[in-house]
């Protein structure tokens, strides 16, 4: 991850914006030799159709936990691997 020192980034910063929206790496800014802030790429919020899907796949595995009662618990670290496997988790 690149540094830069504090003092430096004013008269650079949109020449960082420019590197970190090209690259999508992070750049952090330091003080005194140590970091004092990130600057990183802004995140795109998932679309509303993504979060209902996500609520949708969500409500659907619970209703399968709780079909599987008591002798479906505890889940393994098997069914937990597989269930993310399978897109599940």
């Amino acid at each position: 991850m690149k540094e830069i020192v504090l003092a430096d980034a004013p008269a650079s910063l949109a020449d960082l914006v420019a590197e970190i929206e090209r690259t999508g790496e992070p750049i952090v800014l330091t003080r005194d030799g140590r970091a004092a802030a990130r600057l990183e790429p802004a995140r795109t919020p998932p679309s509303a159709p993504a979060r209902t899907a996500a609520v949708r796949d969500l409500a659907a595995l619970g209703a399968e936990i709780a079909a599987a009662g008591a002798e479906g618990w505890p889940a393994t670290w098997d069914d937990l691997k597989s269930w993310a496997e399978d897109g599940r988790g």
